[in-house]
């Protein structure tokens, strides 16, 4: 199985529909789950640097970093 390591800006780009690359990262992340079986890697910082963009919404960051320690 291929790992991929994925950083805060992809991140936030499929979150955010207002990010620039938004679509972009939704196309992309499309053809990863289509393709051959990948795992998405992540460390603990990107992580934090996640929860720190969205803590302008509190709820928002919190269910999202949740749901990235979340998945297998």
């Amino acid at each position: 199985m291929r790992r991929l390591f994925i950083d805060t800006s992809a991140l936030v780009a499929l979150k955010d529909s207002a990010d620039a690359h938004h679509e972009a990262a939704a196309r992309e992340l499309q053809t990863l789950l289509e393709g051959p079986p990948a795992r998405l890697v992540l460390t603990q910082y990107v992580l934090s640097e996640l929860h720190g963009y969205f803590c302008r919404n509190p709820g928002v960051a919190l269910e999202y970093v949740e749901r990235m320690l979340a998945a297998p």
